[in-house]
């Protein structure tokens, strides 16, 4: 796994169950630092099912096309052979939390009532609600109200996309 903390440094770690081995590499993956002493090889079957499902979830968060659409072109692109594809999660299988709100209005209150029972509803599965994307029909009212009730996203107006 790679998550890139400083930008002049990159920090990896092996996924095998009970290995405590890290590796660091420059942002042109240099090797600079080893922790530990890593006794078995990487499984590659593991790397592209990792990469599989990268793909497909970068994919549903940028785009607007259906998942199963996504999902099924993402088995075609990435080749996989017959023993991986049998270990790859099933598009159901995999996560992507949305939600679809019919609202009675466009006022104000109730995008503010609709994040409040969001963020309860996280609340109660102890998880945070932090959403990247909003779809809208409607934007005037809705654009006040993230910004206010929704920090985490870094440019709100940005990311609210209007549906004609």
């Amino acid at each position: 796994m790679n998550k890139e903390t400083v930008p002049k440094k990159k920090y990896w770690m092996c996924q095998s169950s009970g290995s405590k081995v890290s590796v660091h590499t420059d942002i042109q993956t240099i090797f600079l630092k080893t922790s530990g002493n890593h006794t078995h090889l990487c499984d590659p079957e593991d790397l592209k099912i990792k990469m599989f499902c990268k793909n497909v979830k970068q994919r549903v968060i940028l785009e607007t096309t259906p998942i199963m659409k996504i999902y099924e072109e993402e088995v075609v692109k990435s080749q996989l052979s017959t023993k991986t594809l049998a270990t790859i999660p099933m598009a159901r299988e995999m996560r992507f939390l949305y939600v679809f709100g019919l609202l009675p209005d466009r006022k104000r209150s109730t995008y503010q009532q609709l994040f409040k029972v969001l963020e309860d509803l996280a609340m109660s599965m102890n998880r945070t609600f932090k959403p990247n994307r909003i779809l809208s029909d409607f934007k005037p009212r809705l654009i006040p109200v993230v910004a206010s009730e929704v920090i985490t996203l870094q440019h709100p107006y940005r990311a609210i996309l209007v549906l004609s």
